[in-house]
């Protein structure tokens, strides 16, 4: 990764009747507005950022409009990320919800500074509602950019340990994972973000970016409590907006101490990969 990368993890909260292409363009506005205040390298964007979250019960209508805004990759949304990023260098991550023939993926895509489309990460495991409307992805890519390799999960996938250690022993340098929780009284969101962000971080010496949206949507209210997690599990935490720096010497440090892929015991792990389990 580059020696230093100034992040920005936006809690951005999309409307959900302006359709994807304008919740894009202030997605696109927001890049710029950051761009212009001060060096920005990376900008993240929470799960879904370009449409509403699915209802808790299944609603036919929602799923009609849904499918309606629903756009391929690439294509008109990521027209207008390219475009933003072509404009201002930074790197975007950003949840879409994708349209890929008849079935639709809850997505994220990550556009390089030069405006390129590097890639798209397909949630694999999803929650509850979503299995209504959405079909699962099958892996977990690492994408290379020119700031560093990223590897990309959305919410739910982060309850998986494998998912993040897939990516690192992949390569990837620095972990996004974008979020769409909801307030619930059982349990308290920001501590769960940091808590996840900072395990995640430290058991596989990267970075870690978790970037929850806002709002109040037929889902419930989305409360944000993003986090930014260094190597060594250290967190920055913010509301509306998280800045931080990432440093590519503190990375380096930290899997001299303890790395993943150095110091794994895969023969010993052997019971992950029986029948019935799968890595």
């Amino acid at each position: 990764m580059k020696e230093h990368i100034e992040v920005a993890a936006v809690e951005f909260a999309p409307d959900p009747r302006d359709g994807a292409v304008a919740n894009a363009r202030r997605m696109g506005e927001t890049v710029e507005r950051l761009a212009a205040e001060r060096r920005t390298d990376l900008v993240v964007f929470p799960e879904l950022a370009d449409s509403a979250y699915p209802p808790r019960s299944f609603d036919a209508d929602f799923a009609t409009r849904l499918r309606r805004e629903s756009h391929p990759v690439p294509g008109a949304v990521t027209d207008v990320l390219r475009r933003a990023a072509r404009a201002t260098g930074a790197t975007i991550v950003a949840g879409v919800s994708e349209r890929a023939g008849a079935d639709l993926h809850n997505s994220a895509v990550v556009i390089s500074g030069a405006g390129e489309l590097v890639g798209t990460q397909r949630k694999v495991h999803l929650w509850t509602q979503e299995r209504h409307y959405y079909r699962g992805g099958d892996r977990f890519d690492v994408f290379d950019t020119d700031i560093g390799r990223l590897g990309v999960s959305i919410c739910y996938d982060s309850r998986f340990p494998e998912s993040s250690r897939v990516q690192a022993i992949a390569g990837a340098e620095i972990l996004v994972c974008l979020f769409a929780l909801v307030a619930d009284p059982e349990f308290s969101g920001e501590r769960l973000l940091v808590h996840r962000a900072a395990t995640r971080a430290l058991e596989n010496s990267a970075y870690y970016i978790a970037c929850n949206r806002r709002g109040t949507e037929d889902a419930g209210e989305f409360f944000g409590g993003s986090v930014v997690a260094a190597p060594n599990g250290e967190t920055s935490v913010g509301a509306g907006l998280v800045r931080s720096r990432l440093d590519r010497a503190r990375l380096l440090r930290a899997r001299e101490y303890a790395d993943p892929r150095r110091d794994r015991r895969p023969e010993v792990y052997t019971s992950l990969v029986t029948a019935g389990h799968r890595l």
